[in-house]
């Protein structure tokens, strides 16, 4: 049992990785300019862009969040046990939030890097 936790474990963490590389290589893409829009969403395991309410199903009484900030003080406030990631080299487009606590295993990505991956 133990092992096969520690199995699931690593299979999250290579998933991450690839993930962040894909992410790292579009960054590249990304201009300089100003964003036009700063709409977030969560990114599904095979690249999908979801909206963040969509939470809902692992957290029922989230409602109204809309960007990663308020999904952290929203788990801040339920005494949640989680870590958040920011890689600076993609300019604040992406966060990494992670709660084994809860299941969740969340990448949060702006609008522009979902526009990016439909394109491709």
């Amino acid at each position: 049992m133990l092992s096969e936790a520690k199995g699931m474990a690593c299979l999250n963490i290579y998933s991450n990785v690839l993930l962040l590389i894909i992410l790292l290589s579009m960054a590249t893409l990304l201009s300089a300019n100003p964003r036009d829009d700063q709409q977030w969403y969560l990114m599904a395991r095979h690249g999908e862009c979801m909206e963040i309410n969509s939470l809902v199903r692992k957290l029922p009484d989230i409602g109204g969040v809309d960007t990663p900030d308020a999904v952290i003080a929203f788990m801040q406030s339920k005494g949640y046990k989680f870590i958040v990631g920011k890689p600076k080299e993609l300019k604040g487009e992406v966060v990494f939030v992670n709660s084994p606590e809860k299941g969740l295993d969340l990448i949060f990505v702006m609008q522009s890097i979902c526009k990016k991956i439909i394109k491709n």
